[in-house]
């Protein structure tokens, strides 16, 4: 419970005043191998650090295609503006449709904090010590290849969402305008939302993700599935419920926290 309330203060004392955060612009981005708890490279643990920055972050992203991890540590500042005021960790799976041949599955993290020095060797690793991610979403692949001519109609049009919380998508329109089939789904302490519709605008990658975004304060969490298709129904409930069933997103708050 102390620690708690220590976190609650610095969070608060944070929003009003600069921290100090490491810096590893210098350090190389992409390594030709995954990346574990074990196996992070040295010179994360030797950064130097900015001070009179508004927010620290990691950023690890798996390309697990090209067996490559792109590692970010840096800091948010100097002016730039962001609307984010939180402590959070937001985690995805997706997978994108290149060509016949090609497409890229990979899974990442960023994790954003208000506290001093909060991004530093340690944070990373009991990040990774915490997070699972897993999917099998080689299995639903084939509902990324876009059928031609592409038809509007096989698009699902629904929206339980509401006027303060609307859908960034098309849902009433003429099917014969839609160029490709969407759906947004999204669960959350309130319940489940979720806008199936189609863009008219552009063409979008054909591609279907996971993003559990988790509240390092309340320990609460926001699921999201999207997918982004062009064929028969792809963007149909069932679709949306094999996502969720062919992935695994999971954080242990407890192990990141204890182990400090």
């Amino acid at each position: 419970m102390l620690f708690r309330v220590f976190i609650a203060f610095a969070l608060f004392y944070s929003l009003s005043a600069k921290i100090s955060c490491y810096d590893c612009s210098s350090v190389r981005d992409i390594y030709n191998y995954i990346v574990t708890t074990d196996t992070i490279p040295r010179a994360f643990g030797d950064c130097p650090i900015r001070k009179n920055q508004d927010m620290c972050y990691i950023s690890l992203r798996w390309l697990l295609t090209s067996n490559q991890t792109g590692i970010f540590v840096r800091s948010i500042g100097d002016g730039i503006k962001t609307s984010f005021s939180e402590h959070f960790l937001g985690v995805s799976a997706d997978l994108i449709r290149i060509d016949e041949q090609r497409q890229n599955l990979q899974h990442s993290f960023t994790y954003f904090c208000l506290t001093d020095r909060c991004n530093d060797i340690n944070t990373f690793k009991r990040l990774l010590y915490s997070l699972t991610i897993t999917d099998q979403f080689v299995d639903i692949k084939d509902r990324l290849i876009p059928v031609e001519p592409f038809d509007g109609h096989w698009c699902m049009m629904f929206s339980n969402k509401t006027s303060s919380d609307p859908c960034d998508m098309e849902i009433s329109v003429d099917p014969s305008n839609c160029i490709q089939c969407s759906t947004q789904y999204m669960q959350d302490s309130i319940g489940n939302r979720m806008c199936a519709g189609c863009f008219t605008d552009r063409i979008h990658a054909q591609s279907l993700f996971r993003y559990i975004k988790f509240d390092m304060i309340d320990r609460t969490s926001i699921d999201r599935s999207f997918i982004n298709c062009q064929s028969n129904n792809c963007n149909g409930v069932e679709t949306m419920q094999l996502i969720r069933e062919k992935s695994t997103i999971k954080f242990n708050f407890d192990k990141f926290f204890n182990d400090i």
